[in-house]
């Protein structure tokens, strides 16, 4: 009776253990669907933020381009007036510095744009906890193990996330702080340079006169200074018993590469801000093309046409100069010379504009020949 007693007790106890595990099994996998959601949740929010993270980069971008730029314009300005100033004292002259000498001291930079790329590849992505888990075949004691470890999985990667989405979102609040700096430091090396161009142009004035007075009244009386500064004018007549003698070289103290062709020239710029145009725009150039070209007489009767691609400078004072053929038609030199031609003869344009200001600046545009 009592082994029997024993008996009915242990299948019953089997079975309350048994429920118990089934129970916990169906609260753990419960547990993990919820666990699975809260991090597709997050996931959205990690892509969501993504957005805006990226929004920021293409705007650091644009900024840091644009400092860079102005940096980049002011220390070429800075550089030139510089030299400008060694040029003139070594000549005899010398310009008042009033007014500069702090502008040519400004472009020191504090690294911005370092600091700005750096925290940009700071941003983080969503860690992931893979949602494979195979519990088929297992006993229910071994599956409640691996349910229980994969809840603490995602739990640990949950909050690993949540810190990641709290950093990023610094980041992006320090970003958005680093790029109202650099807009302010782009307007501060915009207005130096401004302030700067005056001077020197100023200064290209006066050596370009002092150059001019010692061209005209030859090289008696001038010291020997201005001889090693402008070795192109008046050069010693060379003796051919002293042909393999060394000659003097120009004194490249003051006048360095950049600045021995700049300096009796106006800057030309490629890149404005607004582009050099035609009096009355397109259409009204299209207008003084066709009214003006004349299509020479043995293309047309040989039925020879295309386009000749040409290149050409606008001061800024909108005048033409520099007209040269980049492309031409190969069977039509005639037409080459009527090309240049037309735009030689061309009113003076819009100048271009870059920083406020009208510059000298590149322009390019093809003149089509046809013969039908």
């Amino acid at each position: 009776m009592k082994n029997g007693l024993f008996f009915l007790f242990l299948i019953s106890g089997t079975i309350v253990f048994g429920q118990s595990a089934k129970k916990l099994n169906e609260q753990l996998r419960s547990v993990l669907v919820a666990e699975q959601q809260k991090q597709d949740s997050v996931a959205l929010i990690f892509i969501q933020s993504g957005k805006q993270q990226e929004r920021l980069k293409l705007l650091s971008s644009a900024e840091t381009k644009k400092l860079e730029g102005k940096l980049e314009t002011l220390r070429k300005t800075q550089r030139l007036v510089r030299e400008l100033f060694k040029a003139l004292n070594y000549l005899g002259e010398h310009p008042d510095t009033s007014g500069v000498s702090g502008n040519l001291n400004l472009s020191d930079n504090p690294d911005l744009t370092r600091s700005v790329k750096e925290l940009v590849k700071q941003f983080e992505t969503a860690q992931h906890t893979p949602d494979s888990l195979s519990l088929e075949g297992l006993k229910r004691k071994r599956q409640n193990e691996l349910l229980k470890a994969k809840i603490a999985e995602y739990r640990t990667v949950m909050q690993e996330n949540t810190l990641r989405l709290q950093r990023n979102e610094a980041r992006g609040k320090q970003l958005e702080g680093l790029m109202t700096q650099m807009d302010s430091l782009s307007l501060v090396y915009r207005n130096a340079n401004k302030a700067l161009l005056p001077k020197q142009k100023e200064l290209v004035s006066q050596l370009k006169l002092l150059r001019e007075n010692y061209r005209l009244k030859g090289p008696k009386g001038f010291p020997e200074a201005y001889k090693m500064a402008f070795p192109d004018i008046h050069p010693d007549p060379r003796d051919p018993r002293n042909e393999f003698e060394p000659q003097p070289q120009p004194v490249e103290v003051f006048l360095p590469p950049f600045y021995t062709s700049y300096s009796m020239e106006d800057e030309i710029y490629s890149l404005v801000d607004e582009p050099a145009e035609f009096p009355g725009g397109r259409a009204a150039m299209m207008h003084y093309l066709a009214k003006n070209i004349k299509y020479p007489e043995s293309a047309w009767e040989e039925g020879i046409g295309g386009k000749v691609y040409l290149k050409f400078v606008v001061s800024d004072r909108g005048e033409i100069s520099n007209v040269t053929v980049q492309k031409g038609i190969p069977d039509c030199r005639e037409c080459n010379e009527e090309a240049v031609r037309v735009i030689k003869g061309m009113p003076r344009w819009i100048p271009a504009k870059k920083d406020g200001e009208q510059v000298s600046s590149y322009s390019s545009f093809p003149i089509t020949f046809r013969a039908d």
